[in-house]
Formats: structure tokens, sequence, C-alpha cells
């Protein structure tokens, strides 16, 4: 039983009063407080699969005071008075009893205007504010010729790697840290930042590769296929060049035409890689052109479409064995026949005969005799004809046709007796165990078709609108400054959803996350949307009930209300995406122009791919006490689609909306990222002039959903902005809240930090 005075909610998993048997250590990391006999000893229990631990009585009741998401109070003022009614009428009084005064005269476009709120707060150059207060302008950046990184190298000219920084000889002998394997710290910088950002190739083809040997017939058919050989390559870059697709095809197939023959000795590097059309890529003139792009584009002759849209295809490559090598190899073939033997034989030459002829020594290993017993007898008529034949191809053979008129300088083949066949070993299968047996014939005949799950996805027709990642500089612009569906192509597709429980990722505190499929008509290049059926999260907002169990069915908002507010979370996520973009942008300038590196790592996280889809009514009806009719094709359903964050990463929510402060204790796994993101919100606060940042993180250690903008109580005049998770007191109190980490204290930075608990006046 639990002891009086604390949350049942917080206790699991105990069977006895929650006090210690002995003395004891608080498990909280940052607590560590001794325990006495008989004192409170509480088991709290953790969320993603983590083990409980054992805490003291004051990190209990930290434990229950601590928040989640909150939102704000819509009937907080309800029975009082209107506060936004009073707030405009001594607004429009204060405005008329001074609208005479010179003071309130504020300069727009060279005209004055009666205002009373104070001007917006834009980004000023300091320069131009520093000459109108008279002061003089801030001495420029010097540009230093290189960055001198203790751990990047250049190459000189002479391909040598060089570094740019010697520690030791500045005598800087307390921060050197750093040996021979921290050269190749810029080159995997560079390797993971791009790995991080960048795409996997959308636009691919697929390789048919086969085998082909020379007929040297006139006619259609070029080449002929021999043993079989072919292979396929599946999502191969579609903008690879003709010298690497040359390199591709060479190493795929060379090991099977190897395989076909292995005694015999193959010269790969004769080998011809040739296109259907029978073009050399190793002859072909434009090196950097993609070789089979251009042909992925048909013609789009449909009214109303657009260009022409790429179109995967398989594209077919051979890999041609020159005649002379393949007469060569059926010579090879016929006498390793006629010795019965399963190995190449051994080469063997006669002494020459003194004079002349002595020129005839260099004997070529393509055309010496195997080795056989006197007397020798005269070479076999198909082997003249095949070194005959090689012999008006190729000069390299030109000696050993030379020499084969003389029977004397080569010995032949002597047939032998095919060899008996050795008997076949007695076969040994081990019998599988009967445990097994009975246990797969026991729940594989007990298998059966899951018909619920079938039954509970649907499939509607959708028009997906992207969420674009614009630069903060670029959102500023009036016809940016909010997420619009005009502003990229729509692309019609489909989308399937499973109503099933076992498919619901999670139930927030105001949408539901489904597992669903996004099948577009037409994939996109890169991003959300670029697969064909591609796994995503499909988001819906929810009426929130007491009753409610956290379980299907949830009851849903009208389609009018159900867009509005997943608008709001789409402009959401739209602000956040360049917020974070600037903060990067920042982060990364700094470390640019700093003469040595930080002692610490940068977390490189971004938001997920998202975009806003409207579904379509197949029929005509309602969907629900709540739902209104709705006519056949048009809009009855609204999603958010986002990118699907994958099952390995540990979903944790770093700062919550109702403060400033991470969730995450010192010392945890996590802790790194979430002081990063403490960090971001000092960056935006201080780019933004004290008016926005980012709140409510959440999600892996790479990728971030569901945030929060928080703005100050300027910006909004009582309004309501953004979404109902907008705290702006947040903003209004984070110099008094905000605690500076070792991020914002790092002097590449320049920040100014902040001092909790002490209010500062905004300059």
């Amino acid at each position: 039983m639990s002891g009086a005075g604390f949350d049942p909610l917080l206790v699991s998993e105990f069977t006895r009063d929650p006090i210690a048997e002995r003395d004891s250590v608080c498990q909280r990391t940052s607590c560590q407080a001794s325990v006495r006999k008989g004192q409170p000893y509480i088991y709290i229990g953790t969320k993603g699969g983590k083990p409980g631990r054992y805490v003291c009585a004051p990190c209990y009741r930290r434990y229950q005071v601590q928040p989640d998401t909150v939102t704000i109070s819509r009937d907080a003022h309800a029975g009082g008075p209107d506060m936004n009614a009073i707030q405009r009428s001594i607004s429009a009084a204060h405005s008329r009893s001074i609208s005479c005064s010179p003071s309130c005269m504020v300069p727009a476009n060279n005209h004055f205007t009666e205002s009373i709120n104070p001007p917006a707060v834009v980004p000023v150059n300091q320069g131009l504010a520093n000459a109108s207060r008279g002061m003089p302008p801030p001495p420029p950046l010097q540009r230093r010729p290189e960055v001198r990184v203790p751990s990047a190298a250049w190459e000189s000219p002479d391909g040598q790697p060089v570094a740019l920084w010697n520690s030791r000889a500045e005598g800087s002998q307390n921060a050197l840290g750093y040996n021979p394997n921290h050269k190749a710290y810029a080159a995997e910088h560079n390797y993971w930042a791009n790995r991080a950002y960048g795409c996997l190739p959308v636009e691919t083809i697929t390789l048919s590769i086969t085998a082909l040997h020379e007929t040297g017939k006139r006619g259609r058919q070029r080449g002929t296929p021999f043993g079989n050989i072919c292979e396929g390559v599946k999502d191969v870059d579609a903008r690879l060049t003709a010298p690497k697709l040359r390199v591709l095809a060479l190493s795929t197939l060379v090991p099977c035409v190897q395989a076909f023959c292995p005694q015999f000795p193959w010269r790969t590097d004769e080998f011809i890689v040739r296109d259907e059309a029978w073009v050399d890529l190793a002859k072909y003139s434009d090196l950097h052109r993609p070789y089979f792009y251009d042909g992925c584009f048909p013609p789009n002759n449909r009214k109303g479409t657009k260009g022409a849209s790429f179109k995967t295809k398989i594209c077919g490559l051979n890999i041609i064995v020159p005649q002379a090598q393949w007469l060569e190899y059926e010579a090879f073939k016929e006498e390793l026949e006629s010795n019965g033997a399963c190995k190449p034989a051994t080469l063997h030459t006669r002494s020459p005969s003194p004079g002349p002829s002595n020129r005839r020594r260099s004997l070529s290993p393509r055309c010496a005799s195997f080795r056989t017993s006197s007397p020798p007898p005269r070479p076999s008529n198909h082997l003249r004809r095949s070194v005959a034949q090689v012999s008006q191809g190729s000069s390299e053979l030109s000696l050993g046709l030379s020499l084969l008129p003389a029977s004397r300088t080569v010995s032949s083949v002597v047939t032998k007796s095919p060899p008996v066949k050795p008997p076949a070993p007695p076969l040994n299968i081990p019998s599988p165990n009967q445990k097994d047996i009975k246990e797969a014939l026991k729940s594989g005949g007990a298998a059966s078709l899951n018909v619920e799950q079938i039954l509970k996805q649907t499939t509607q027709l959708v028009d997906f609108h992207p969420i674009p990642t614009l630069p903060f500089t670029q959102i500023l612009k009036p016809e940016h400054r909010s997420f619009n569906v005009n502003m990229s192509d729509l692309s019609p597709g489909q989308i399937r959803v499973d109503q099933t429980p076992r498919s619901l990722i999670g139930v927030g505190g105001f949408k539901t996350a489904q597992a669903a499929q996004l099948i577009l008509s037409y994939p996109l290049n890169f991003g959300l949307g670029s697969r064909s059926g591609q796994s995503v999260v499909a988001k819906r907002p929810y009426i929130r009930q007491e009753n409610l169990e956290g379980k299907p069915p949830f009851p849903r908002y009208v389609i009018s209300d159900e867009l509005d507010k997943l608008f709001r979370e789409a402009n959401v996520l739209y602000w956040a995406k360049a917020l974070l973009s600037m903060t990067y942008t920042f982060v990364d300038c700094a470390l640019a122009a700093s003469d040595r590196p930080p002692i610490f790592d940068i977390p490189r996280l971004r938001f997920v791919e998202a975009g806003l889809a409207l579904g379509y009514a197949n029929t005509s009806g309602g969907g629900g006490p709540r739902s209104v009719s709705c006519k056949a094709g048009s809009v009855s359903t609204a999603y958010l689609v986002e990118e699907l964050i994958p099952d390995a990463e540990l979903f944790v929510k770093f700062i919550h909306n109702g403060s400033c402060l991470p969730l995450i204790e010192p010392g945890e796994p996590e802790y790194n990222v979430a002081e990063f993101l403490a960090f971001t919100q000092h960056v935006q606060y201080v780019k933004t002039g004290g008016l926005a940042y980012i709140s409510d993180y959440q999600g892996s250690t790479s990728l971030l959903t569901d945030p929060q903008i928080l703005t100050h109580p300027s910006v909004g005049e009582g309004s309501n902005i953004f979404s109902e998770g907008n705290l702006e007191k947040g903003v209004e109190e984070f110099e008094n809240e905000h605690i500076c980490n070792k991020y914002c204290k790092w002097p590449g930075f320049s920040l100014a930090t902040f001092q909790s608990g002490v209010k500062r006046n905004p300059s």
C-alpha cells in the first residue's frame, strides 16, 4: 500500500509502504541525497522503456509539479469582464485625448500619422545605428588568409597533406589534446554534415547487364549471349555518367564471367561495355553528362498538364568479349575436353633450332601448346583454324601463326581415354529437430488472415501541399509571411490510413497520429512524397473530452474547424523551420569566423518534412453526428502528413512551452541536445529583438516535430496568433528564466548572457 500524501499515478510497481528499509541514496542524478532507514523512498516509473528509479521525498514532490505541454485556458475569464474590450476602449479614449499632441506623430513614408503603438522592431545595421547616435562605426572584421583549425588539413600542389595550424608552434600546451588522428576531422565533418542534410537519389533506373561475345558476322545480331549470364541492378542513380556506368557494369558481371570458366585466363581489361544501340561507353565524348537521364523524360501529350516528368525505365548494357579472345577460349575449351582434365594444362615448348629463327623463342603464352608425351603428333585442325582466324585481327598472335606450320617446334595433345567418374559419397543430411517441426506445424497451420486490419484500411483521394523551408530573411517578405497552399505545386495522389488500434502511434493533447502511406501520382523530386507508398504519419485534431481514455474512436471536428486547426499547425511548423534555419546560419558563420573551434560538438537537428493533405469525398453524405453533409468531390477530410521518425530513435520531450528550462536531467544521454535547444531559444530571442522563439521542442536527437511559436504580448496585441500553445508570458519572462549554458557562454558566439532572476530592460 502506498503511503499517505503520495500520488498513486507516480508510484508504481510496489507491494509495501514507500519507505527505505535500510540506508540508501537518492537515484536522481542531480540529487543523490542520503536517505535514512524509515524515511520516504519512493519508486518513480519512467516512459520510453527506461528503468525506474527510487528518489527521496523532495525529488518526488518535484516530479509531481513538473509540467507537460500546457495550453491557454479559454475559461480563465468566464463570467468576468472582457479584458480585450476594456483594452480597446482605453486605447481609443487615449488616442482621442492626444490626437493634437506632437509627440504622438510618427513619420511613415515622409508623412505624419497618428499612432499610440511603437513601430515594429526591425533589424538595423550597427554602423548606421552608431552613425545616427554620433558614434564612430565599429571596426571592420579582419579577414585572415585561412581558418586555423587544429584538425583541418589541405593538400599542397604536390598532393601531400599540410596542416593549417601547428598548435605546438604557438606554445598552447594547455589546450593541445590533438594527435595525428584529428587530421581527418574536417573530412569527416563535411561527410556527415552532407549526409545529414542530403537526400537519397530519388530519380533511379534499373540496369539489365548481359554478357555477349562478338560473332564477327554482319547483320542485326552483333553479339551472342553465352552462359546465360545476365544480372539486374535496381535503384541506380539516373545521373550516372558513362565512365561510372562502365565501372558499375564491369564490377557486376566480371565475377560471373570468370566463374563461367575459372580455368581460362580471361583478359578483363579487353572487355567492352556497350549499350543497346551498340555505343562503346569508353569512347563516349561527353564524360560529365548523365548517360541515361535524358531518355527518362517521355513526351507528355496530355492537355492541361505541365512539362514532362521523370519516369523510371529499364536500361540495357552489354559486356562484350572480343572475338579474338572468344576464339582462344573455344580452342582452350576443346583441348581441355579432349584431355578430359578438370584443370588447365601446363605450358611447354621445345627449344628452337639455331639460326635466323631465334626470334621464335619469345613464344606468346596464348599460342603455346600443352605438355604432352613424345612423339608429338600434328596439331588438331580446329586449333590451326582458330588461331589462323585470330591472327587476321590481332597482331599479337602473328608470331604464333608463323610457328604452326613447323610441326617440330610445337608439340600437340595426346588423346586420352576419359576418366572414370568417382562414386558419389553417401548422403548424410541431418534431420531437423522434431520439436521445432512440431511448433512450426502448430503455428503455421493455425495462421489466418487479419481481416480487421484489411477492413480497417481506408484509401482516399487527396491533394498534397508540401510545407517548404525558406530562409528567415525571405519569410519576412509580405508574400511569404504565412504558409499558403499555393506556395508549391499541387501533387494529387492517395493516402491509405490504417484505422486499427495497433496503428495508433500516439495521442497528444490536441491531435492523434496514425500510421499511413502516401502515394502520389507524380512523385516529387525530393523530400516527403518522393517515393511511392512512403510510410508517413497522418495527424488529425480531435475533440478533448473528460471521459476519453485515449482509445478510438475519437470525436472529430467539422471540416471547417478541422481545416482551421490543421492550417495553424502547418503554419507553426513553417515558421519553426525558418527560425531554426536562421539559428544554424548564425552558428555556422560564427564557427567560420572564429580562430579556434569550440571544445564541444554542435548537434545537427531539423524539423520533419511535412505537408497538408486535403481529402475528397467519394460519395455524398455526412461522416458523423457533428459532420455536415458534403458532396462527392468536395473536401471532407484533412490530414497533417509528416515524415515518420524511425522506431529505433527514442522520442523525447526536451523543452515544454511552459518554461524555457530543459526537461532532461544532467547526466542523461539526451541532456546535451536539450542544452543546445535552450541555446537556440537564446539566439532566436536576440535575433528577433525579443519578439519570438521556438518552444515545446520534442522528437528524437535528429528529427523534431510538433513545435510551438511563442511571441511577445506586443506582437499579438490580445489576439490569438499561431496556435493555442502560444504562451506569451514565456517570452516576456525569458530573460528572468533562461539559464545560459556552455553554448551561450562560448566567446565565438558573442551572445550577451542573462542572469536568471534579474529583470533586464530591453535596449
